[in-house]
């Protein structure tokens, strides 16, 4: 096995951990220098529900920290936004972020995690949702209650960074 190939499955055995919740894989992972960005490239095409969120199908181009999100595992979130070189605000094909994926799905703790981690709630999804809209969208309404907090709220209405 070449190195790129060995270096693309260990992202991949680092994003199926994250989305699988394996905390003790991921960490051995991580541990022997997996790529925590390492993007999903699945790209087969997903039926959307129109009563579900557009989650809950497998996506495509995500990272093991969007995975970890969309399907609860916040120990895993946990592990990645701790290692050294994780992007937050990484999207997947669709150009959603972890924290829309938590949003989507009312992970509240999550979402607090994530935005403590320096994810950005103004980020738009490829139909101009920002992670706020999902959470309204799907009834989400502690993780809109987080959102819409002043420190948060403030940072959709303004093109200045926040301090």
């Amino acid at each position: 096995m070449g190195c790129a190939s060995s270096k693309a499955a260990m992202g991949k055995a680092v994003y199926e951990a994250a989305r699988d919740g394996k905390e003790a894989e991921l960490t051995r992972l991580i541990g022997l220098g997996g790529n925590v960005n390492w993007h999903n490239p699945d790209v087969r095409r997903r039926m959307c529900l129109a009563w579900a969120p557009a989650s809950s199908s497998p996506l495509y181009g995500d990272t093991a920290l969007i995975g970890a999100s969309y399907h609860g595992h916040e120990g895993c979130v946990r592990l990645l936004l701790a290692a050294e070189a994780i992007e937050v605000n990484a999207k997947s094909n669709n150009d959603t972020t972890a924290l829309h994926g938590a949003a989507a799905w009312g992970h509240l703790a999550i979402a607090k995690r994530l935005l403590e981690g320096g994810a950005d709630p103004t980020l738009r999804d490829k139909d101009g949702k920002t992670a706020l809209d999902w959470a309204r969208q799907y009834g989400k309404s502690e993780v809109v209650a987080l959102l819409s907090e002043p420190r948060y709220a403030a940072r959709m209405h303004t093109d200045c960074p926040a301090l």
